[in-house]
């Protein structure tokens, strides 16, 4: 069990680069790492203060009805919900695979003391996003409803164990999906779709959030007979604060901890044959040598790229998924018109100006959008290779932008026509549309690619850790939110009634300023390319 721990310690340190902070190191390297550390609890206070301000909205609403039960009771399947997505998109590579298992394997370790070492890790990342999921739906019940000291004590040791069920069939499901992606040619491509797949109908029941809350609102009783049958601990929870029932309580921790205790039991009697299985690959058994074809530089290039982007499932989900939100919200458009906007929004938008509201919608999706932050970073390891080799450092940097403006263009010009139809757009608002949004995609490419020349991260041993926690990609986002956020402000402010020469202005004001940052990226750009190491 203590190898369990020292494995636990490691790959905590590790994840939020607690060494850089604590050991002897340069004053930058710390300066960074404290950095690091700061925006993730800032963010984590953000997400936190969001999720009370919702709360405090469906309090609102709830309080005079008397369904103020309810808040602990979404609070709960809120993190629930998040523990069980966490868990699906971390298990694989993590608990199941994980890149350090040779290795592990290798040393006097038992399996049982891996197994425990990254179920804890695990347990932390759940913890981490539990929190701002669950603590401010407690406090805002207990702002609005009497409560004794057994509230916030049986509360706080609910949190404890809110994960531990969702964690298991996350990982149940995780399991199962790379299994299946093991039997096709294409595994990894396999395994995004299902992935994805599966985020999206998450996403897609979100959606009836404020439809979900109608529906309490006329059913309460019916619904709180129907928790039990839905997600039986839950039901555990309305009792234990509701009428303070102990048994309940018990009930809960004792079927949480079983269900978990179980798992990890089970799992570890098979760890070793399921990291075996999952790491098979597709082999095809009547391989014939054919035609070899001579290509340019850049498309060989490029092709490399574009297969390591569509196999990789956490770099594709991270980058595209603003992508699929747009197919989705320009889809549900055609049979919907604005409720799909104003579901995803939370207000009515029937009074607002739709064109606006519509650019506003492409530029906030383009920011979010950057393949190009991480991807020299990507390289880890292979950086050496490419500088060994005789490419153009012009070349490898244009196929970085070529996938960009790959993922981003062909569906936004798409998504551009459709809801110029739906909305009835005139042909220049759509054409003007599509061109605010072709400049922003190069923008987002272009200073996505620049942030990362800059601060390239090479020493890393999962890719999560370049594609969600790097500062090139936390600084190319808070760049593409800014180049939306000020245009937007200014409009405001300056309370301007022509909007089309605004967009137009404002487009061609981004195109300099894109054209600046490539000029520096093929010039400059080149030069810290052979600096890298």
């Amino acid at each position: 069990m203590s190898n369990a721990f020292r494995i636990f310690k490691m790959n905590v340190i590790s994840t939020f680069k607690l060494n850089f902070i604590t050991k002897n190191t340069s004053k930058k390297e710390r300066a960074k790492a404290i950095l690091m550390l700061a925006l993730i609890l800032y963010a984590l206070g953000a997400f936190g203060f969001t999720s009370a301000l919702n709360y405090q909205f469906m309090a609102e609403a709830l309080k005079p009805l008397g369904l103020m039960i309810f808040i602990p009771v979404m609070a709960m399947i809120s993190s629930v919900m998040i523990s069980f997505i966490t868990t699906i998109y971390k298990a694989n590579g993590y608990l199941f695979s994980p890149k350090d298992y040779d290795l592990l394997t290798s040393m006097p370790i038992k399996s049982k003391d891996i197994l425990i070492a990254k179920m804890l890790m695990l347990l932390l990342t759940n913890y981490l996003f539990i929190f701002i999921a669950y603590i401010p739906g407690v406090i805002v019940y207990a702002m609005h409803e009497t409560v004794s000291v057994w509230y916030y004590l049986a509360n706080f040791i609910i949190m404890i164990f809110i994960p531990l069920i969702p964690m298991v069939l996350g990982s149940i499901l995780s399991y199962f999906i790379t299994r299946i992606s093991t039997k096709f040619k294409r595994n990894q491509l396999v395994l995004t779709i299902l992935v994805l797949a599966m985020f999206v109908l998450i996403m897609i029941g979100s959606f009836a959030y404020t439809q979900f809350l109608e529906i309490i609102t006329q059913n309460s009783g019916t619904i709180l007979d129907q928790i039990k049958w839905i997600y039986f601990p839950a039901f555990l929870l309305v009792k234990t604060l509701l009428e303070a029932d102990i048994f309940a309580f018990l009930a809960f921790l004792a079927l949480s901890l079983i269900i978990f205790a179980a798992a990890v039991w089970i799992i570890n009697q098979k760890y070793q044959s399921i990291n075996a299985k999952l790491k098979e690959r597709f082999q095809s058994s009547n391989y014939k040598l054919e035609e070899l074809h001579v290509t340019s530089t850049l498309k060989a290039i490029f092709k490399k790229d574009v297969k390591r982007y569509f196999g990789s499932t956490i770099y594709f989900i991270n980058t595209a998924f603003g992508m699929v939100i747009l197919l989705i919200v320009t889809i549900a458009s055609m049979f919907t018109g604005l409720d799909v906007l104003s579901t995803m929004i939370g207000m009515d938008l029937s009074n607002l100006p739709i064109y606006e509201i519509i650019v506003i919608m492409f530029v906030m999706i383009n920011s979010l959008s950057s393949t190009t932050s991480p991807s020299i970073s990507l390289e880890g390891k292979y950086m050496w290779i490419m500088k060994s080799m005789p490419i153009d450092p012009k070349t490898i940097y244009k196929s970085k932008l070529l996938l960009n403006l790959l993922v981003l263009v062909p569906i936004e010009i798409v998504c551009a026509i459709v809801l110029g139809i739906v909305f009835s757009f005139t042909l220049p608002q759509t054409l003007l549309l599509m061109f605010i949004t072709v400049v922003y995609a190069f923008a987002i490419s272009v200073g996505g690619l620049l942030i990362n020349i800059l601060k390239p991260v090479f020493q890393w041993e999962q890719e999560v850790t370049v594609v969600k926690q790097s500062m090139s990609v936390l600084f190319a986002m808070l760049y593409g939110v800014a180049m939306a956020v000020v245009p937007i402000l200014i409009y405001n402010e300056a309370n301007i009634t022509n909007t089309p020469i605004y967009i137009l202005v404002v487009g061609l004001m981004v195109a300099m300023l894109t054209a600046v940052m490539y000029g520096w990226i093929m010039t400059r750009g080149v030069k810290r390319f052979y600096e890298f190491s």
